[in-house]
């Protein structure tokens, strides 16, 4: 299987590097006390920070993504990149619901780093897949059903050889690959903008890794990807 970032992503977004996190053999089925603590743990630090509380979207590692938004025409304030709206359901005071045990690892990331984590079920893509610009007619089904849309032209999307996996870069992701319980192989990523650095997305990406070993026993490999390095094949 093989994921990249196409050329002309790339040249929108020269600064930009993803951590790729892919496992095989997957238990995602039943829950985690501990993985449950984490998620709540890193929740309470996100509401104990005042500044973060009082104004998300001035954080400086949710700024980057609203800006980077508009470089490709979206309007943040309406589709607001997910780990701003994660962010700011705990801050309300929602509780992140236990989805299963790879979404609460991948939102525990999201919240204690404060970096974008998505994933996708493996056995669901259809051939590879890359992170690109949309031509405007790769079809989308939303998440948990819904009619099918098209991305705007010039949009940022995650897509394999049939459609939208997820559009807008972090924003919506689609329901054919979707993680569930009976998930046994996944593409995990974490997503670093400056001021966020590579060191950390590594950081944030090996803790990842162990956890999903240690509460799931999977196979991991872990790939850097970046304007200079576009590719990774497993």
């Amino acid at each position: 299987m093989r994921f990249a970032f196409s050329p002309d992503f790339a040249a929108l977004f020269p600064e930009y590097s993803r951590w790729l996190v892919v496992a095989h053999n997957l238990d995602n089925r039943g829950q985690h006390e501990e993985v449950a603590r984490l998620l709540a743990e890193a929740s309470a630090r996100i509401r104990s920070d005042a500044a973060l509380a009082a104004n998300p979207a001035a954080h400086p590692r949710l700024a980057v993504w609203r800006e980077a938004f508009r470089r490709f025409g979206a309007k943040p304030a309406d589709t607001r990149p997910a780990l701003e709206a994660l962010v700011r359901r705990v801050v309300k005071g929602d509780d992140i619901p236990y989805i299963n045990t790879a979404v609460a690892l991948m939102n525990t990331l999201s919240l204690a780093h404060l970096l974008p984590c998505g994933g996708d079920d493996l056995g669901q893509v259809a051939g590879d897949f890359s992170l690109r610009l949309a031509h405007g007619d790769e079809p989308f089904t939303p998440f948990i059903g819904g009619e099918t849309e098209y991305p705007a032209p010039g949009e940022v999307i995650l897509a394999d050889d049939a459609r939208v996996m997820c559009r807008r870069w972090i924003w919506r992701q689609g329901d054919a690959t979707k993680i569930t319980p009976d998930t046994t192989a996944v593409a995990i990523n974490v997503d670093v903008l400056p001021p966020a650095t590579v060191a950390e997305g590594e950081a944030a990406a090996r803790e990842l890794a162990e956890r999903l070993r240690k509460f799931c026993g999977a196979d991991i490999r872990i790939f850097l990807l970046d304007r200079t390095n576009p590719i990774a094949e497993w």
